[in-house]
């Protein structure tokens, strides 16, 4: 797989979207299911489905055409792993076809595309809605454990997958950002991926890795109906092995606020993370510059995005104001005042 951004058809290029007609005849071909409702849910990539058939609800995902086939292998065999291994954690369960294979393969307009369908997770997205600091301990309480149960697990995939979205590789942003239109974004842009290639990359190699589930954040948890614990985890598209600590990095970035208190809600998943699965001191030290990465990274991929496919440009851009906000307010504190509060939560928990 080609670090080149070219490479990264998924994320460049439209596939045929699969109709929910199509979607019924799949469900009554693999699964004998009939289908009584269907609605069609947000993905970055893939064609995804809420179903509702005479045998329970089930999520319907279709992966993009574009998809190696083994990269879609590789997220059935997590879900496996993590069902046989950890089942007390919330996660959707595989549901067999008829020939009992996890996965199915459809051709759609001569391209095949693998998918799989699994049980429908139970509770209330709090996208975009204020959280608690229970629920945000209880976030980072819920990814260690995750972690936890991928220690010792691997697939032959996951040593060779190159995802734009995994903060190792925020090098290989240098190339996006060069075609950026506007100078001043490309500037500070820029600047943060030299930051990361001096300063964080050659901290970061030596770091603890596993498999990572990669976009441990608001959009692909649910909470139950208190508010203040996880009921589901779902959507394991940016799975992949990495430094165990860019996890982290990438759930804490996301509850960074343009206002108020900078670090304080990051820092109660830090805490409800190191209290289940404590951080060794250079991953406590480098974590502060990983979430700064992780939020040049997010603002490199998303206007990158948005001039490729300026029809969705709204969608794609929608967080992206308060997101400049937030790195123009990490960028203005010190470095070492960060690094300290992120220890002193740690060793106060």
């Amino acid at each position: 797989m080609n670090t080149n951004p070219e490479a990264h058809t998924t994320l460049l290029t439209a596939t045929t979207e699969l109709t929910p007609q199509a979607a019924k005849d799949l469900l009554r071909n693999e699964y004998g299911l009939s289908c009584e409702s269907i609605k069609r849910l947000a993905g970055e990539r893939d064609d995804n489905f809420k179903v509702v058939t005479t045998s329970g609800t089930f999520f319907l995902k279709v992966a993009h055409s574009a998809e190696e086939s083994a990269v879609t292998a590789f997220q059935t065999d997590v879900l496996l792993h993590l069902e046989n291994h950890a089942p007390d954690l919330p996660i959707p369960r595989i549901i067999q076809t008829l020939e009992s294979k996890p996965e199915f393969t459809i051709t759609d307009s001569g391209a095949p595309r693998r998918g799989r369908l699994t049980t429908f997770m139970p509770g209330e997205s709090f996208d975009g809605l204020p959280t608690t600091a229970n629920l945000r301990r209880n976030i980072g309480e819920s990814l260690a454990k995750l972690s936890l149960a991928l220690v010792g697990f691997s697939h032959p995939t996951a040593d060779h997958l190159e995802l734009l979205w995994d903060i190792s590789r925020t090098s290989s942003l240098r190339e996006i950002v060069a075609t950026l239109h506007d100078p001043d974004m490309r500037n500070s842009l820029m600047e943060g991926i030299d930051d990361f290639d001096s300063r964080v990359l050659p901290r970061l190699q030596p770091l603890r890795q596993r498999i990572v589930h990669g976009d441990f954040t608001a959009n692909n948890l649910m909470r139950d109906p208190d508010g203040d614990h996880i009921s589901a985890i779902i959507d394991f598209g940016d799975t992949t092995r990495s430094q165990m600590i860019n996890d982290l990095a990438v759930a804490a970035a996301y509850e960074l606020k343009p206002t108020g208190d900078l670090l304080g809600p990051a820092l109660d998943i830090i805490v409800g993370y190191n209290a289940v699965q404590p951080l060794v001191q250079e991953e406590i030290d480098i974590l502060f510059d990983l979430i700064v990465t992780r939020t040049v990274l997010r603002l490199a991929i998303t206007e990158w995005r948005a001039e490729r496919f300026p029809e969705n440009k709204d969608y794609v851009l929608r967080n992206n104001p308060r997101t400049w906000q937030v790195l123009d307010r990490l960028r203005s504190i010190s470095r070492e005042q960060a690094q300290q509060e992120i220890l002193n939560a740690c060793k106060a928990a």
